[in-house]
């Protein structure tokens, strides 16, 4: 009897451990992409969806990297922000490099870049400012600082996005000339400027080409003080073992990817801003 029990016990544990193990290999190749409302990185919805630039990137590496299993995970910024400090696999496809975006991130080279912020409104708007000698110059920019003197306009931007170099010229002027909203739903922004509740907002140019691709009427114009002023973005993982090897293979293949790279640049942008930017990503090693 002790040795039936002990035969018993010993393969339970041989049993339990084999599961253990399976699960952890499991763990090891499961990959969990996150996926933000953020057109045209992510796009979720409407004539375009799923054909973002993140989106097409999350394609590019299921199809390339088969031996994982790959889920989507539909997240606010924010809720991103959270599930990037864990140990699980997470993926995010358009970090932007360097800007503390998330903490303790594993990032992949350069694939992608954004031009820097420009102003959004409507097109009668927009013609309106670049009439305005005294905050346009030479090159047809706008002159933020002398732009934002002019009280009688309110700007609106949005908690949940950081906004490089603009954020020392707008303080002084929040929230008086320029109101903060809670939402991480960009949309919205644009909703209240057609609505006339608002006259401008800021945003990349790949998001205003985004927004003319669906006959909206808005423009945009581009701001001095962000002159060349490039987002250059990378596939970034939670801090994890199997992040750290996950993100050594898609390095292998960053010029593919960089080809999808500037396809994608070059839909959601201007003739003259692609030139710089492909040019820009190509000197990144």
């Amino acid at each position: 009897m002790y040795h039936l029990l002990s035969t018993f016990f010993k393969f339970l544990l041989i049993y339990i451990s084999f599961l253990l193990l399976s699960q952890n290999v499991s763990a090891h190749n499961k990959v969990n992409f996150l996926r933000v409302n953020f057109p045209p990185l992510w796009i979720t919805e409407g004539p375009l969806k799923e054909k973002g630039i993140a989106d097409e990137a999350e394609i590019f590496i299921q199809n390339k990297f088969t031996q994982y299993s790959y889920s989507h995970i539909d997240v606010t910024v924010a809720r991103a922000q959270s599930l990037m400090t864990d140990k699980s696999n997470e993926i995010y496809c358009a970090v932007p490099h360097g800007k503390g975006f998330f903490k303790n991130v594993i990032e992949s080279k350069i694939w992608v870049a954004t031009s820097g912020h420009v102003l959004i409104s409507k097109k009668e708007f927009i013609h309106k400012l670049l009439k305005d000698k005294g905050i346009i110059n030479r090159e047809k920019q706008l002159i933020l600082s002398n732009f934002l003197k002019k009280s009688e306009y309110l700007g609106l931007i949005t908690k949940s996005q950081k906004y490089p170099v603009l954020e020392v010229i707008l303080k002084p002027y929040i929230p008086k000339n320029v109101q903060t909203l809670v939402s991480s739903n960009m949309l919205s922004l644009y909703s209240m400027i057609l609505k006339n509740r608002a006259d401008y907002t800021f945003q990349y140019e790949s998001t205003v080409k985004y927004l003319q691709k669906l006959g909206n009427d808005i423009s945009f114009i581009t701001i001095e003080e962000v002159n060349n002023h490039n987002v250059p973005i990378v596939i970034g993982c939670n801090n994890s073992k199997a992040s750290v090897e996950f993100i050594k293979k898609i390095d292998k293949g960053i010029n593919n990817l960089r080809k999808l790279g500037y396809r994608k640049m070059e839909e959601f942008h201007s003739e003259i801003t692609y030139i710089k930017l492909k040019e820009f990503v190509s000197k990144k090693k």
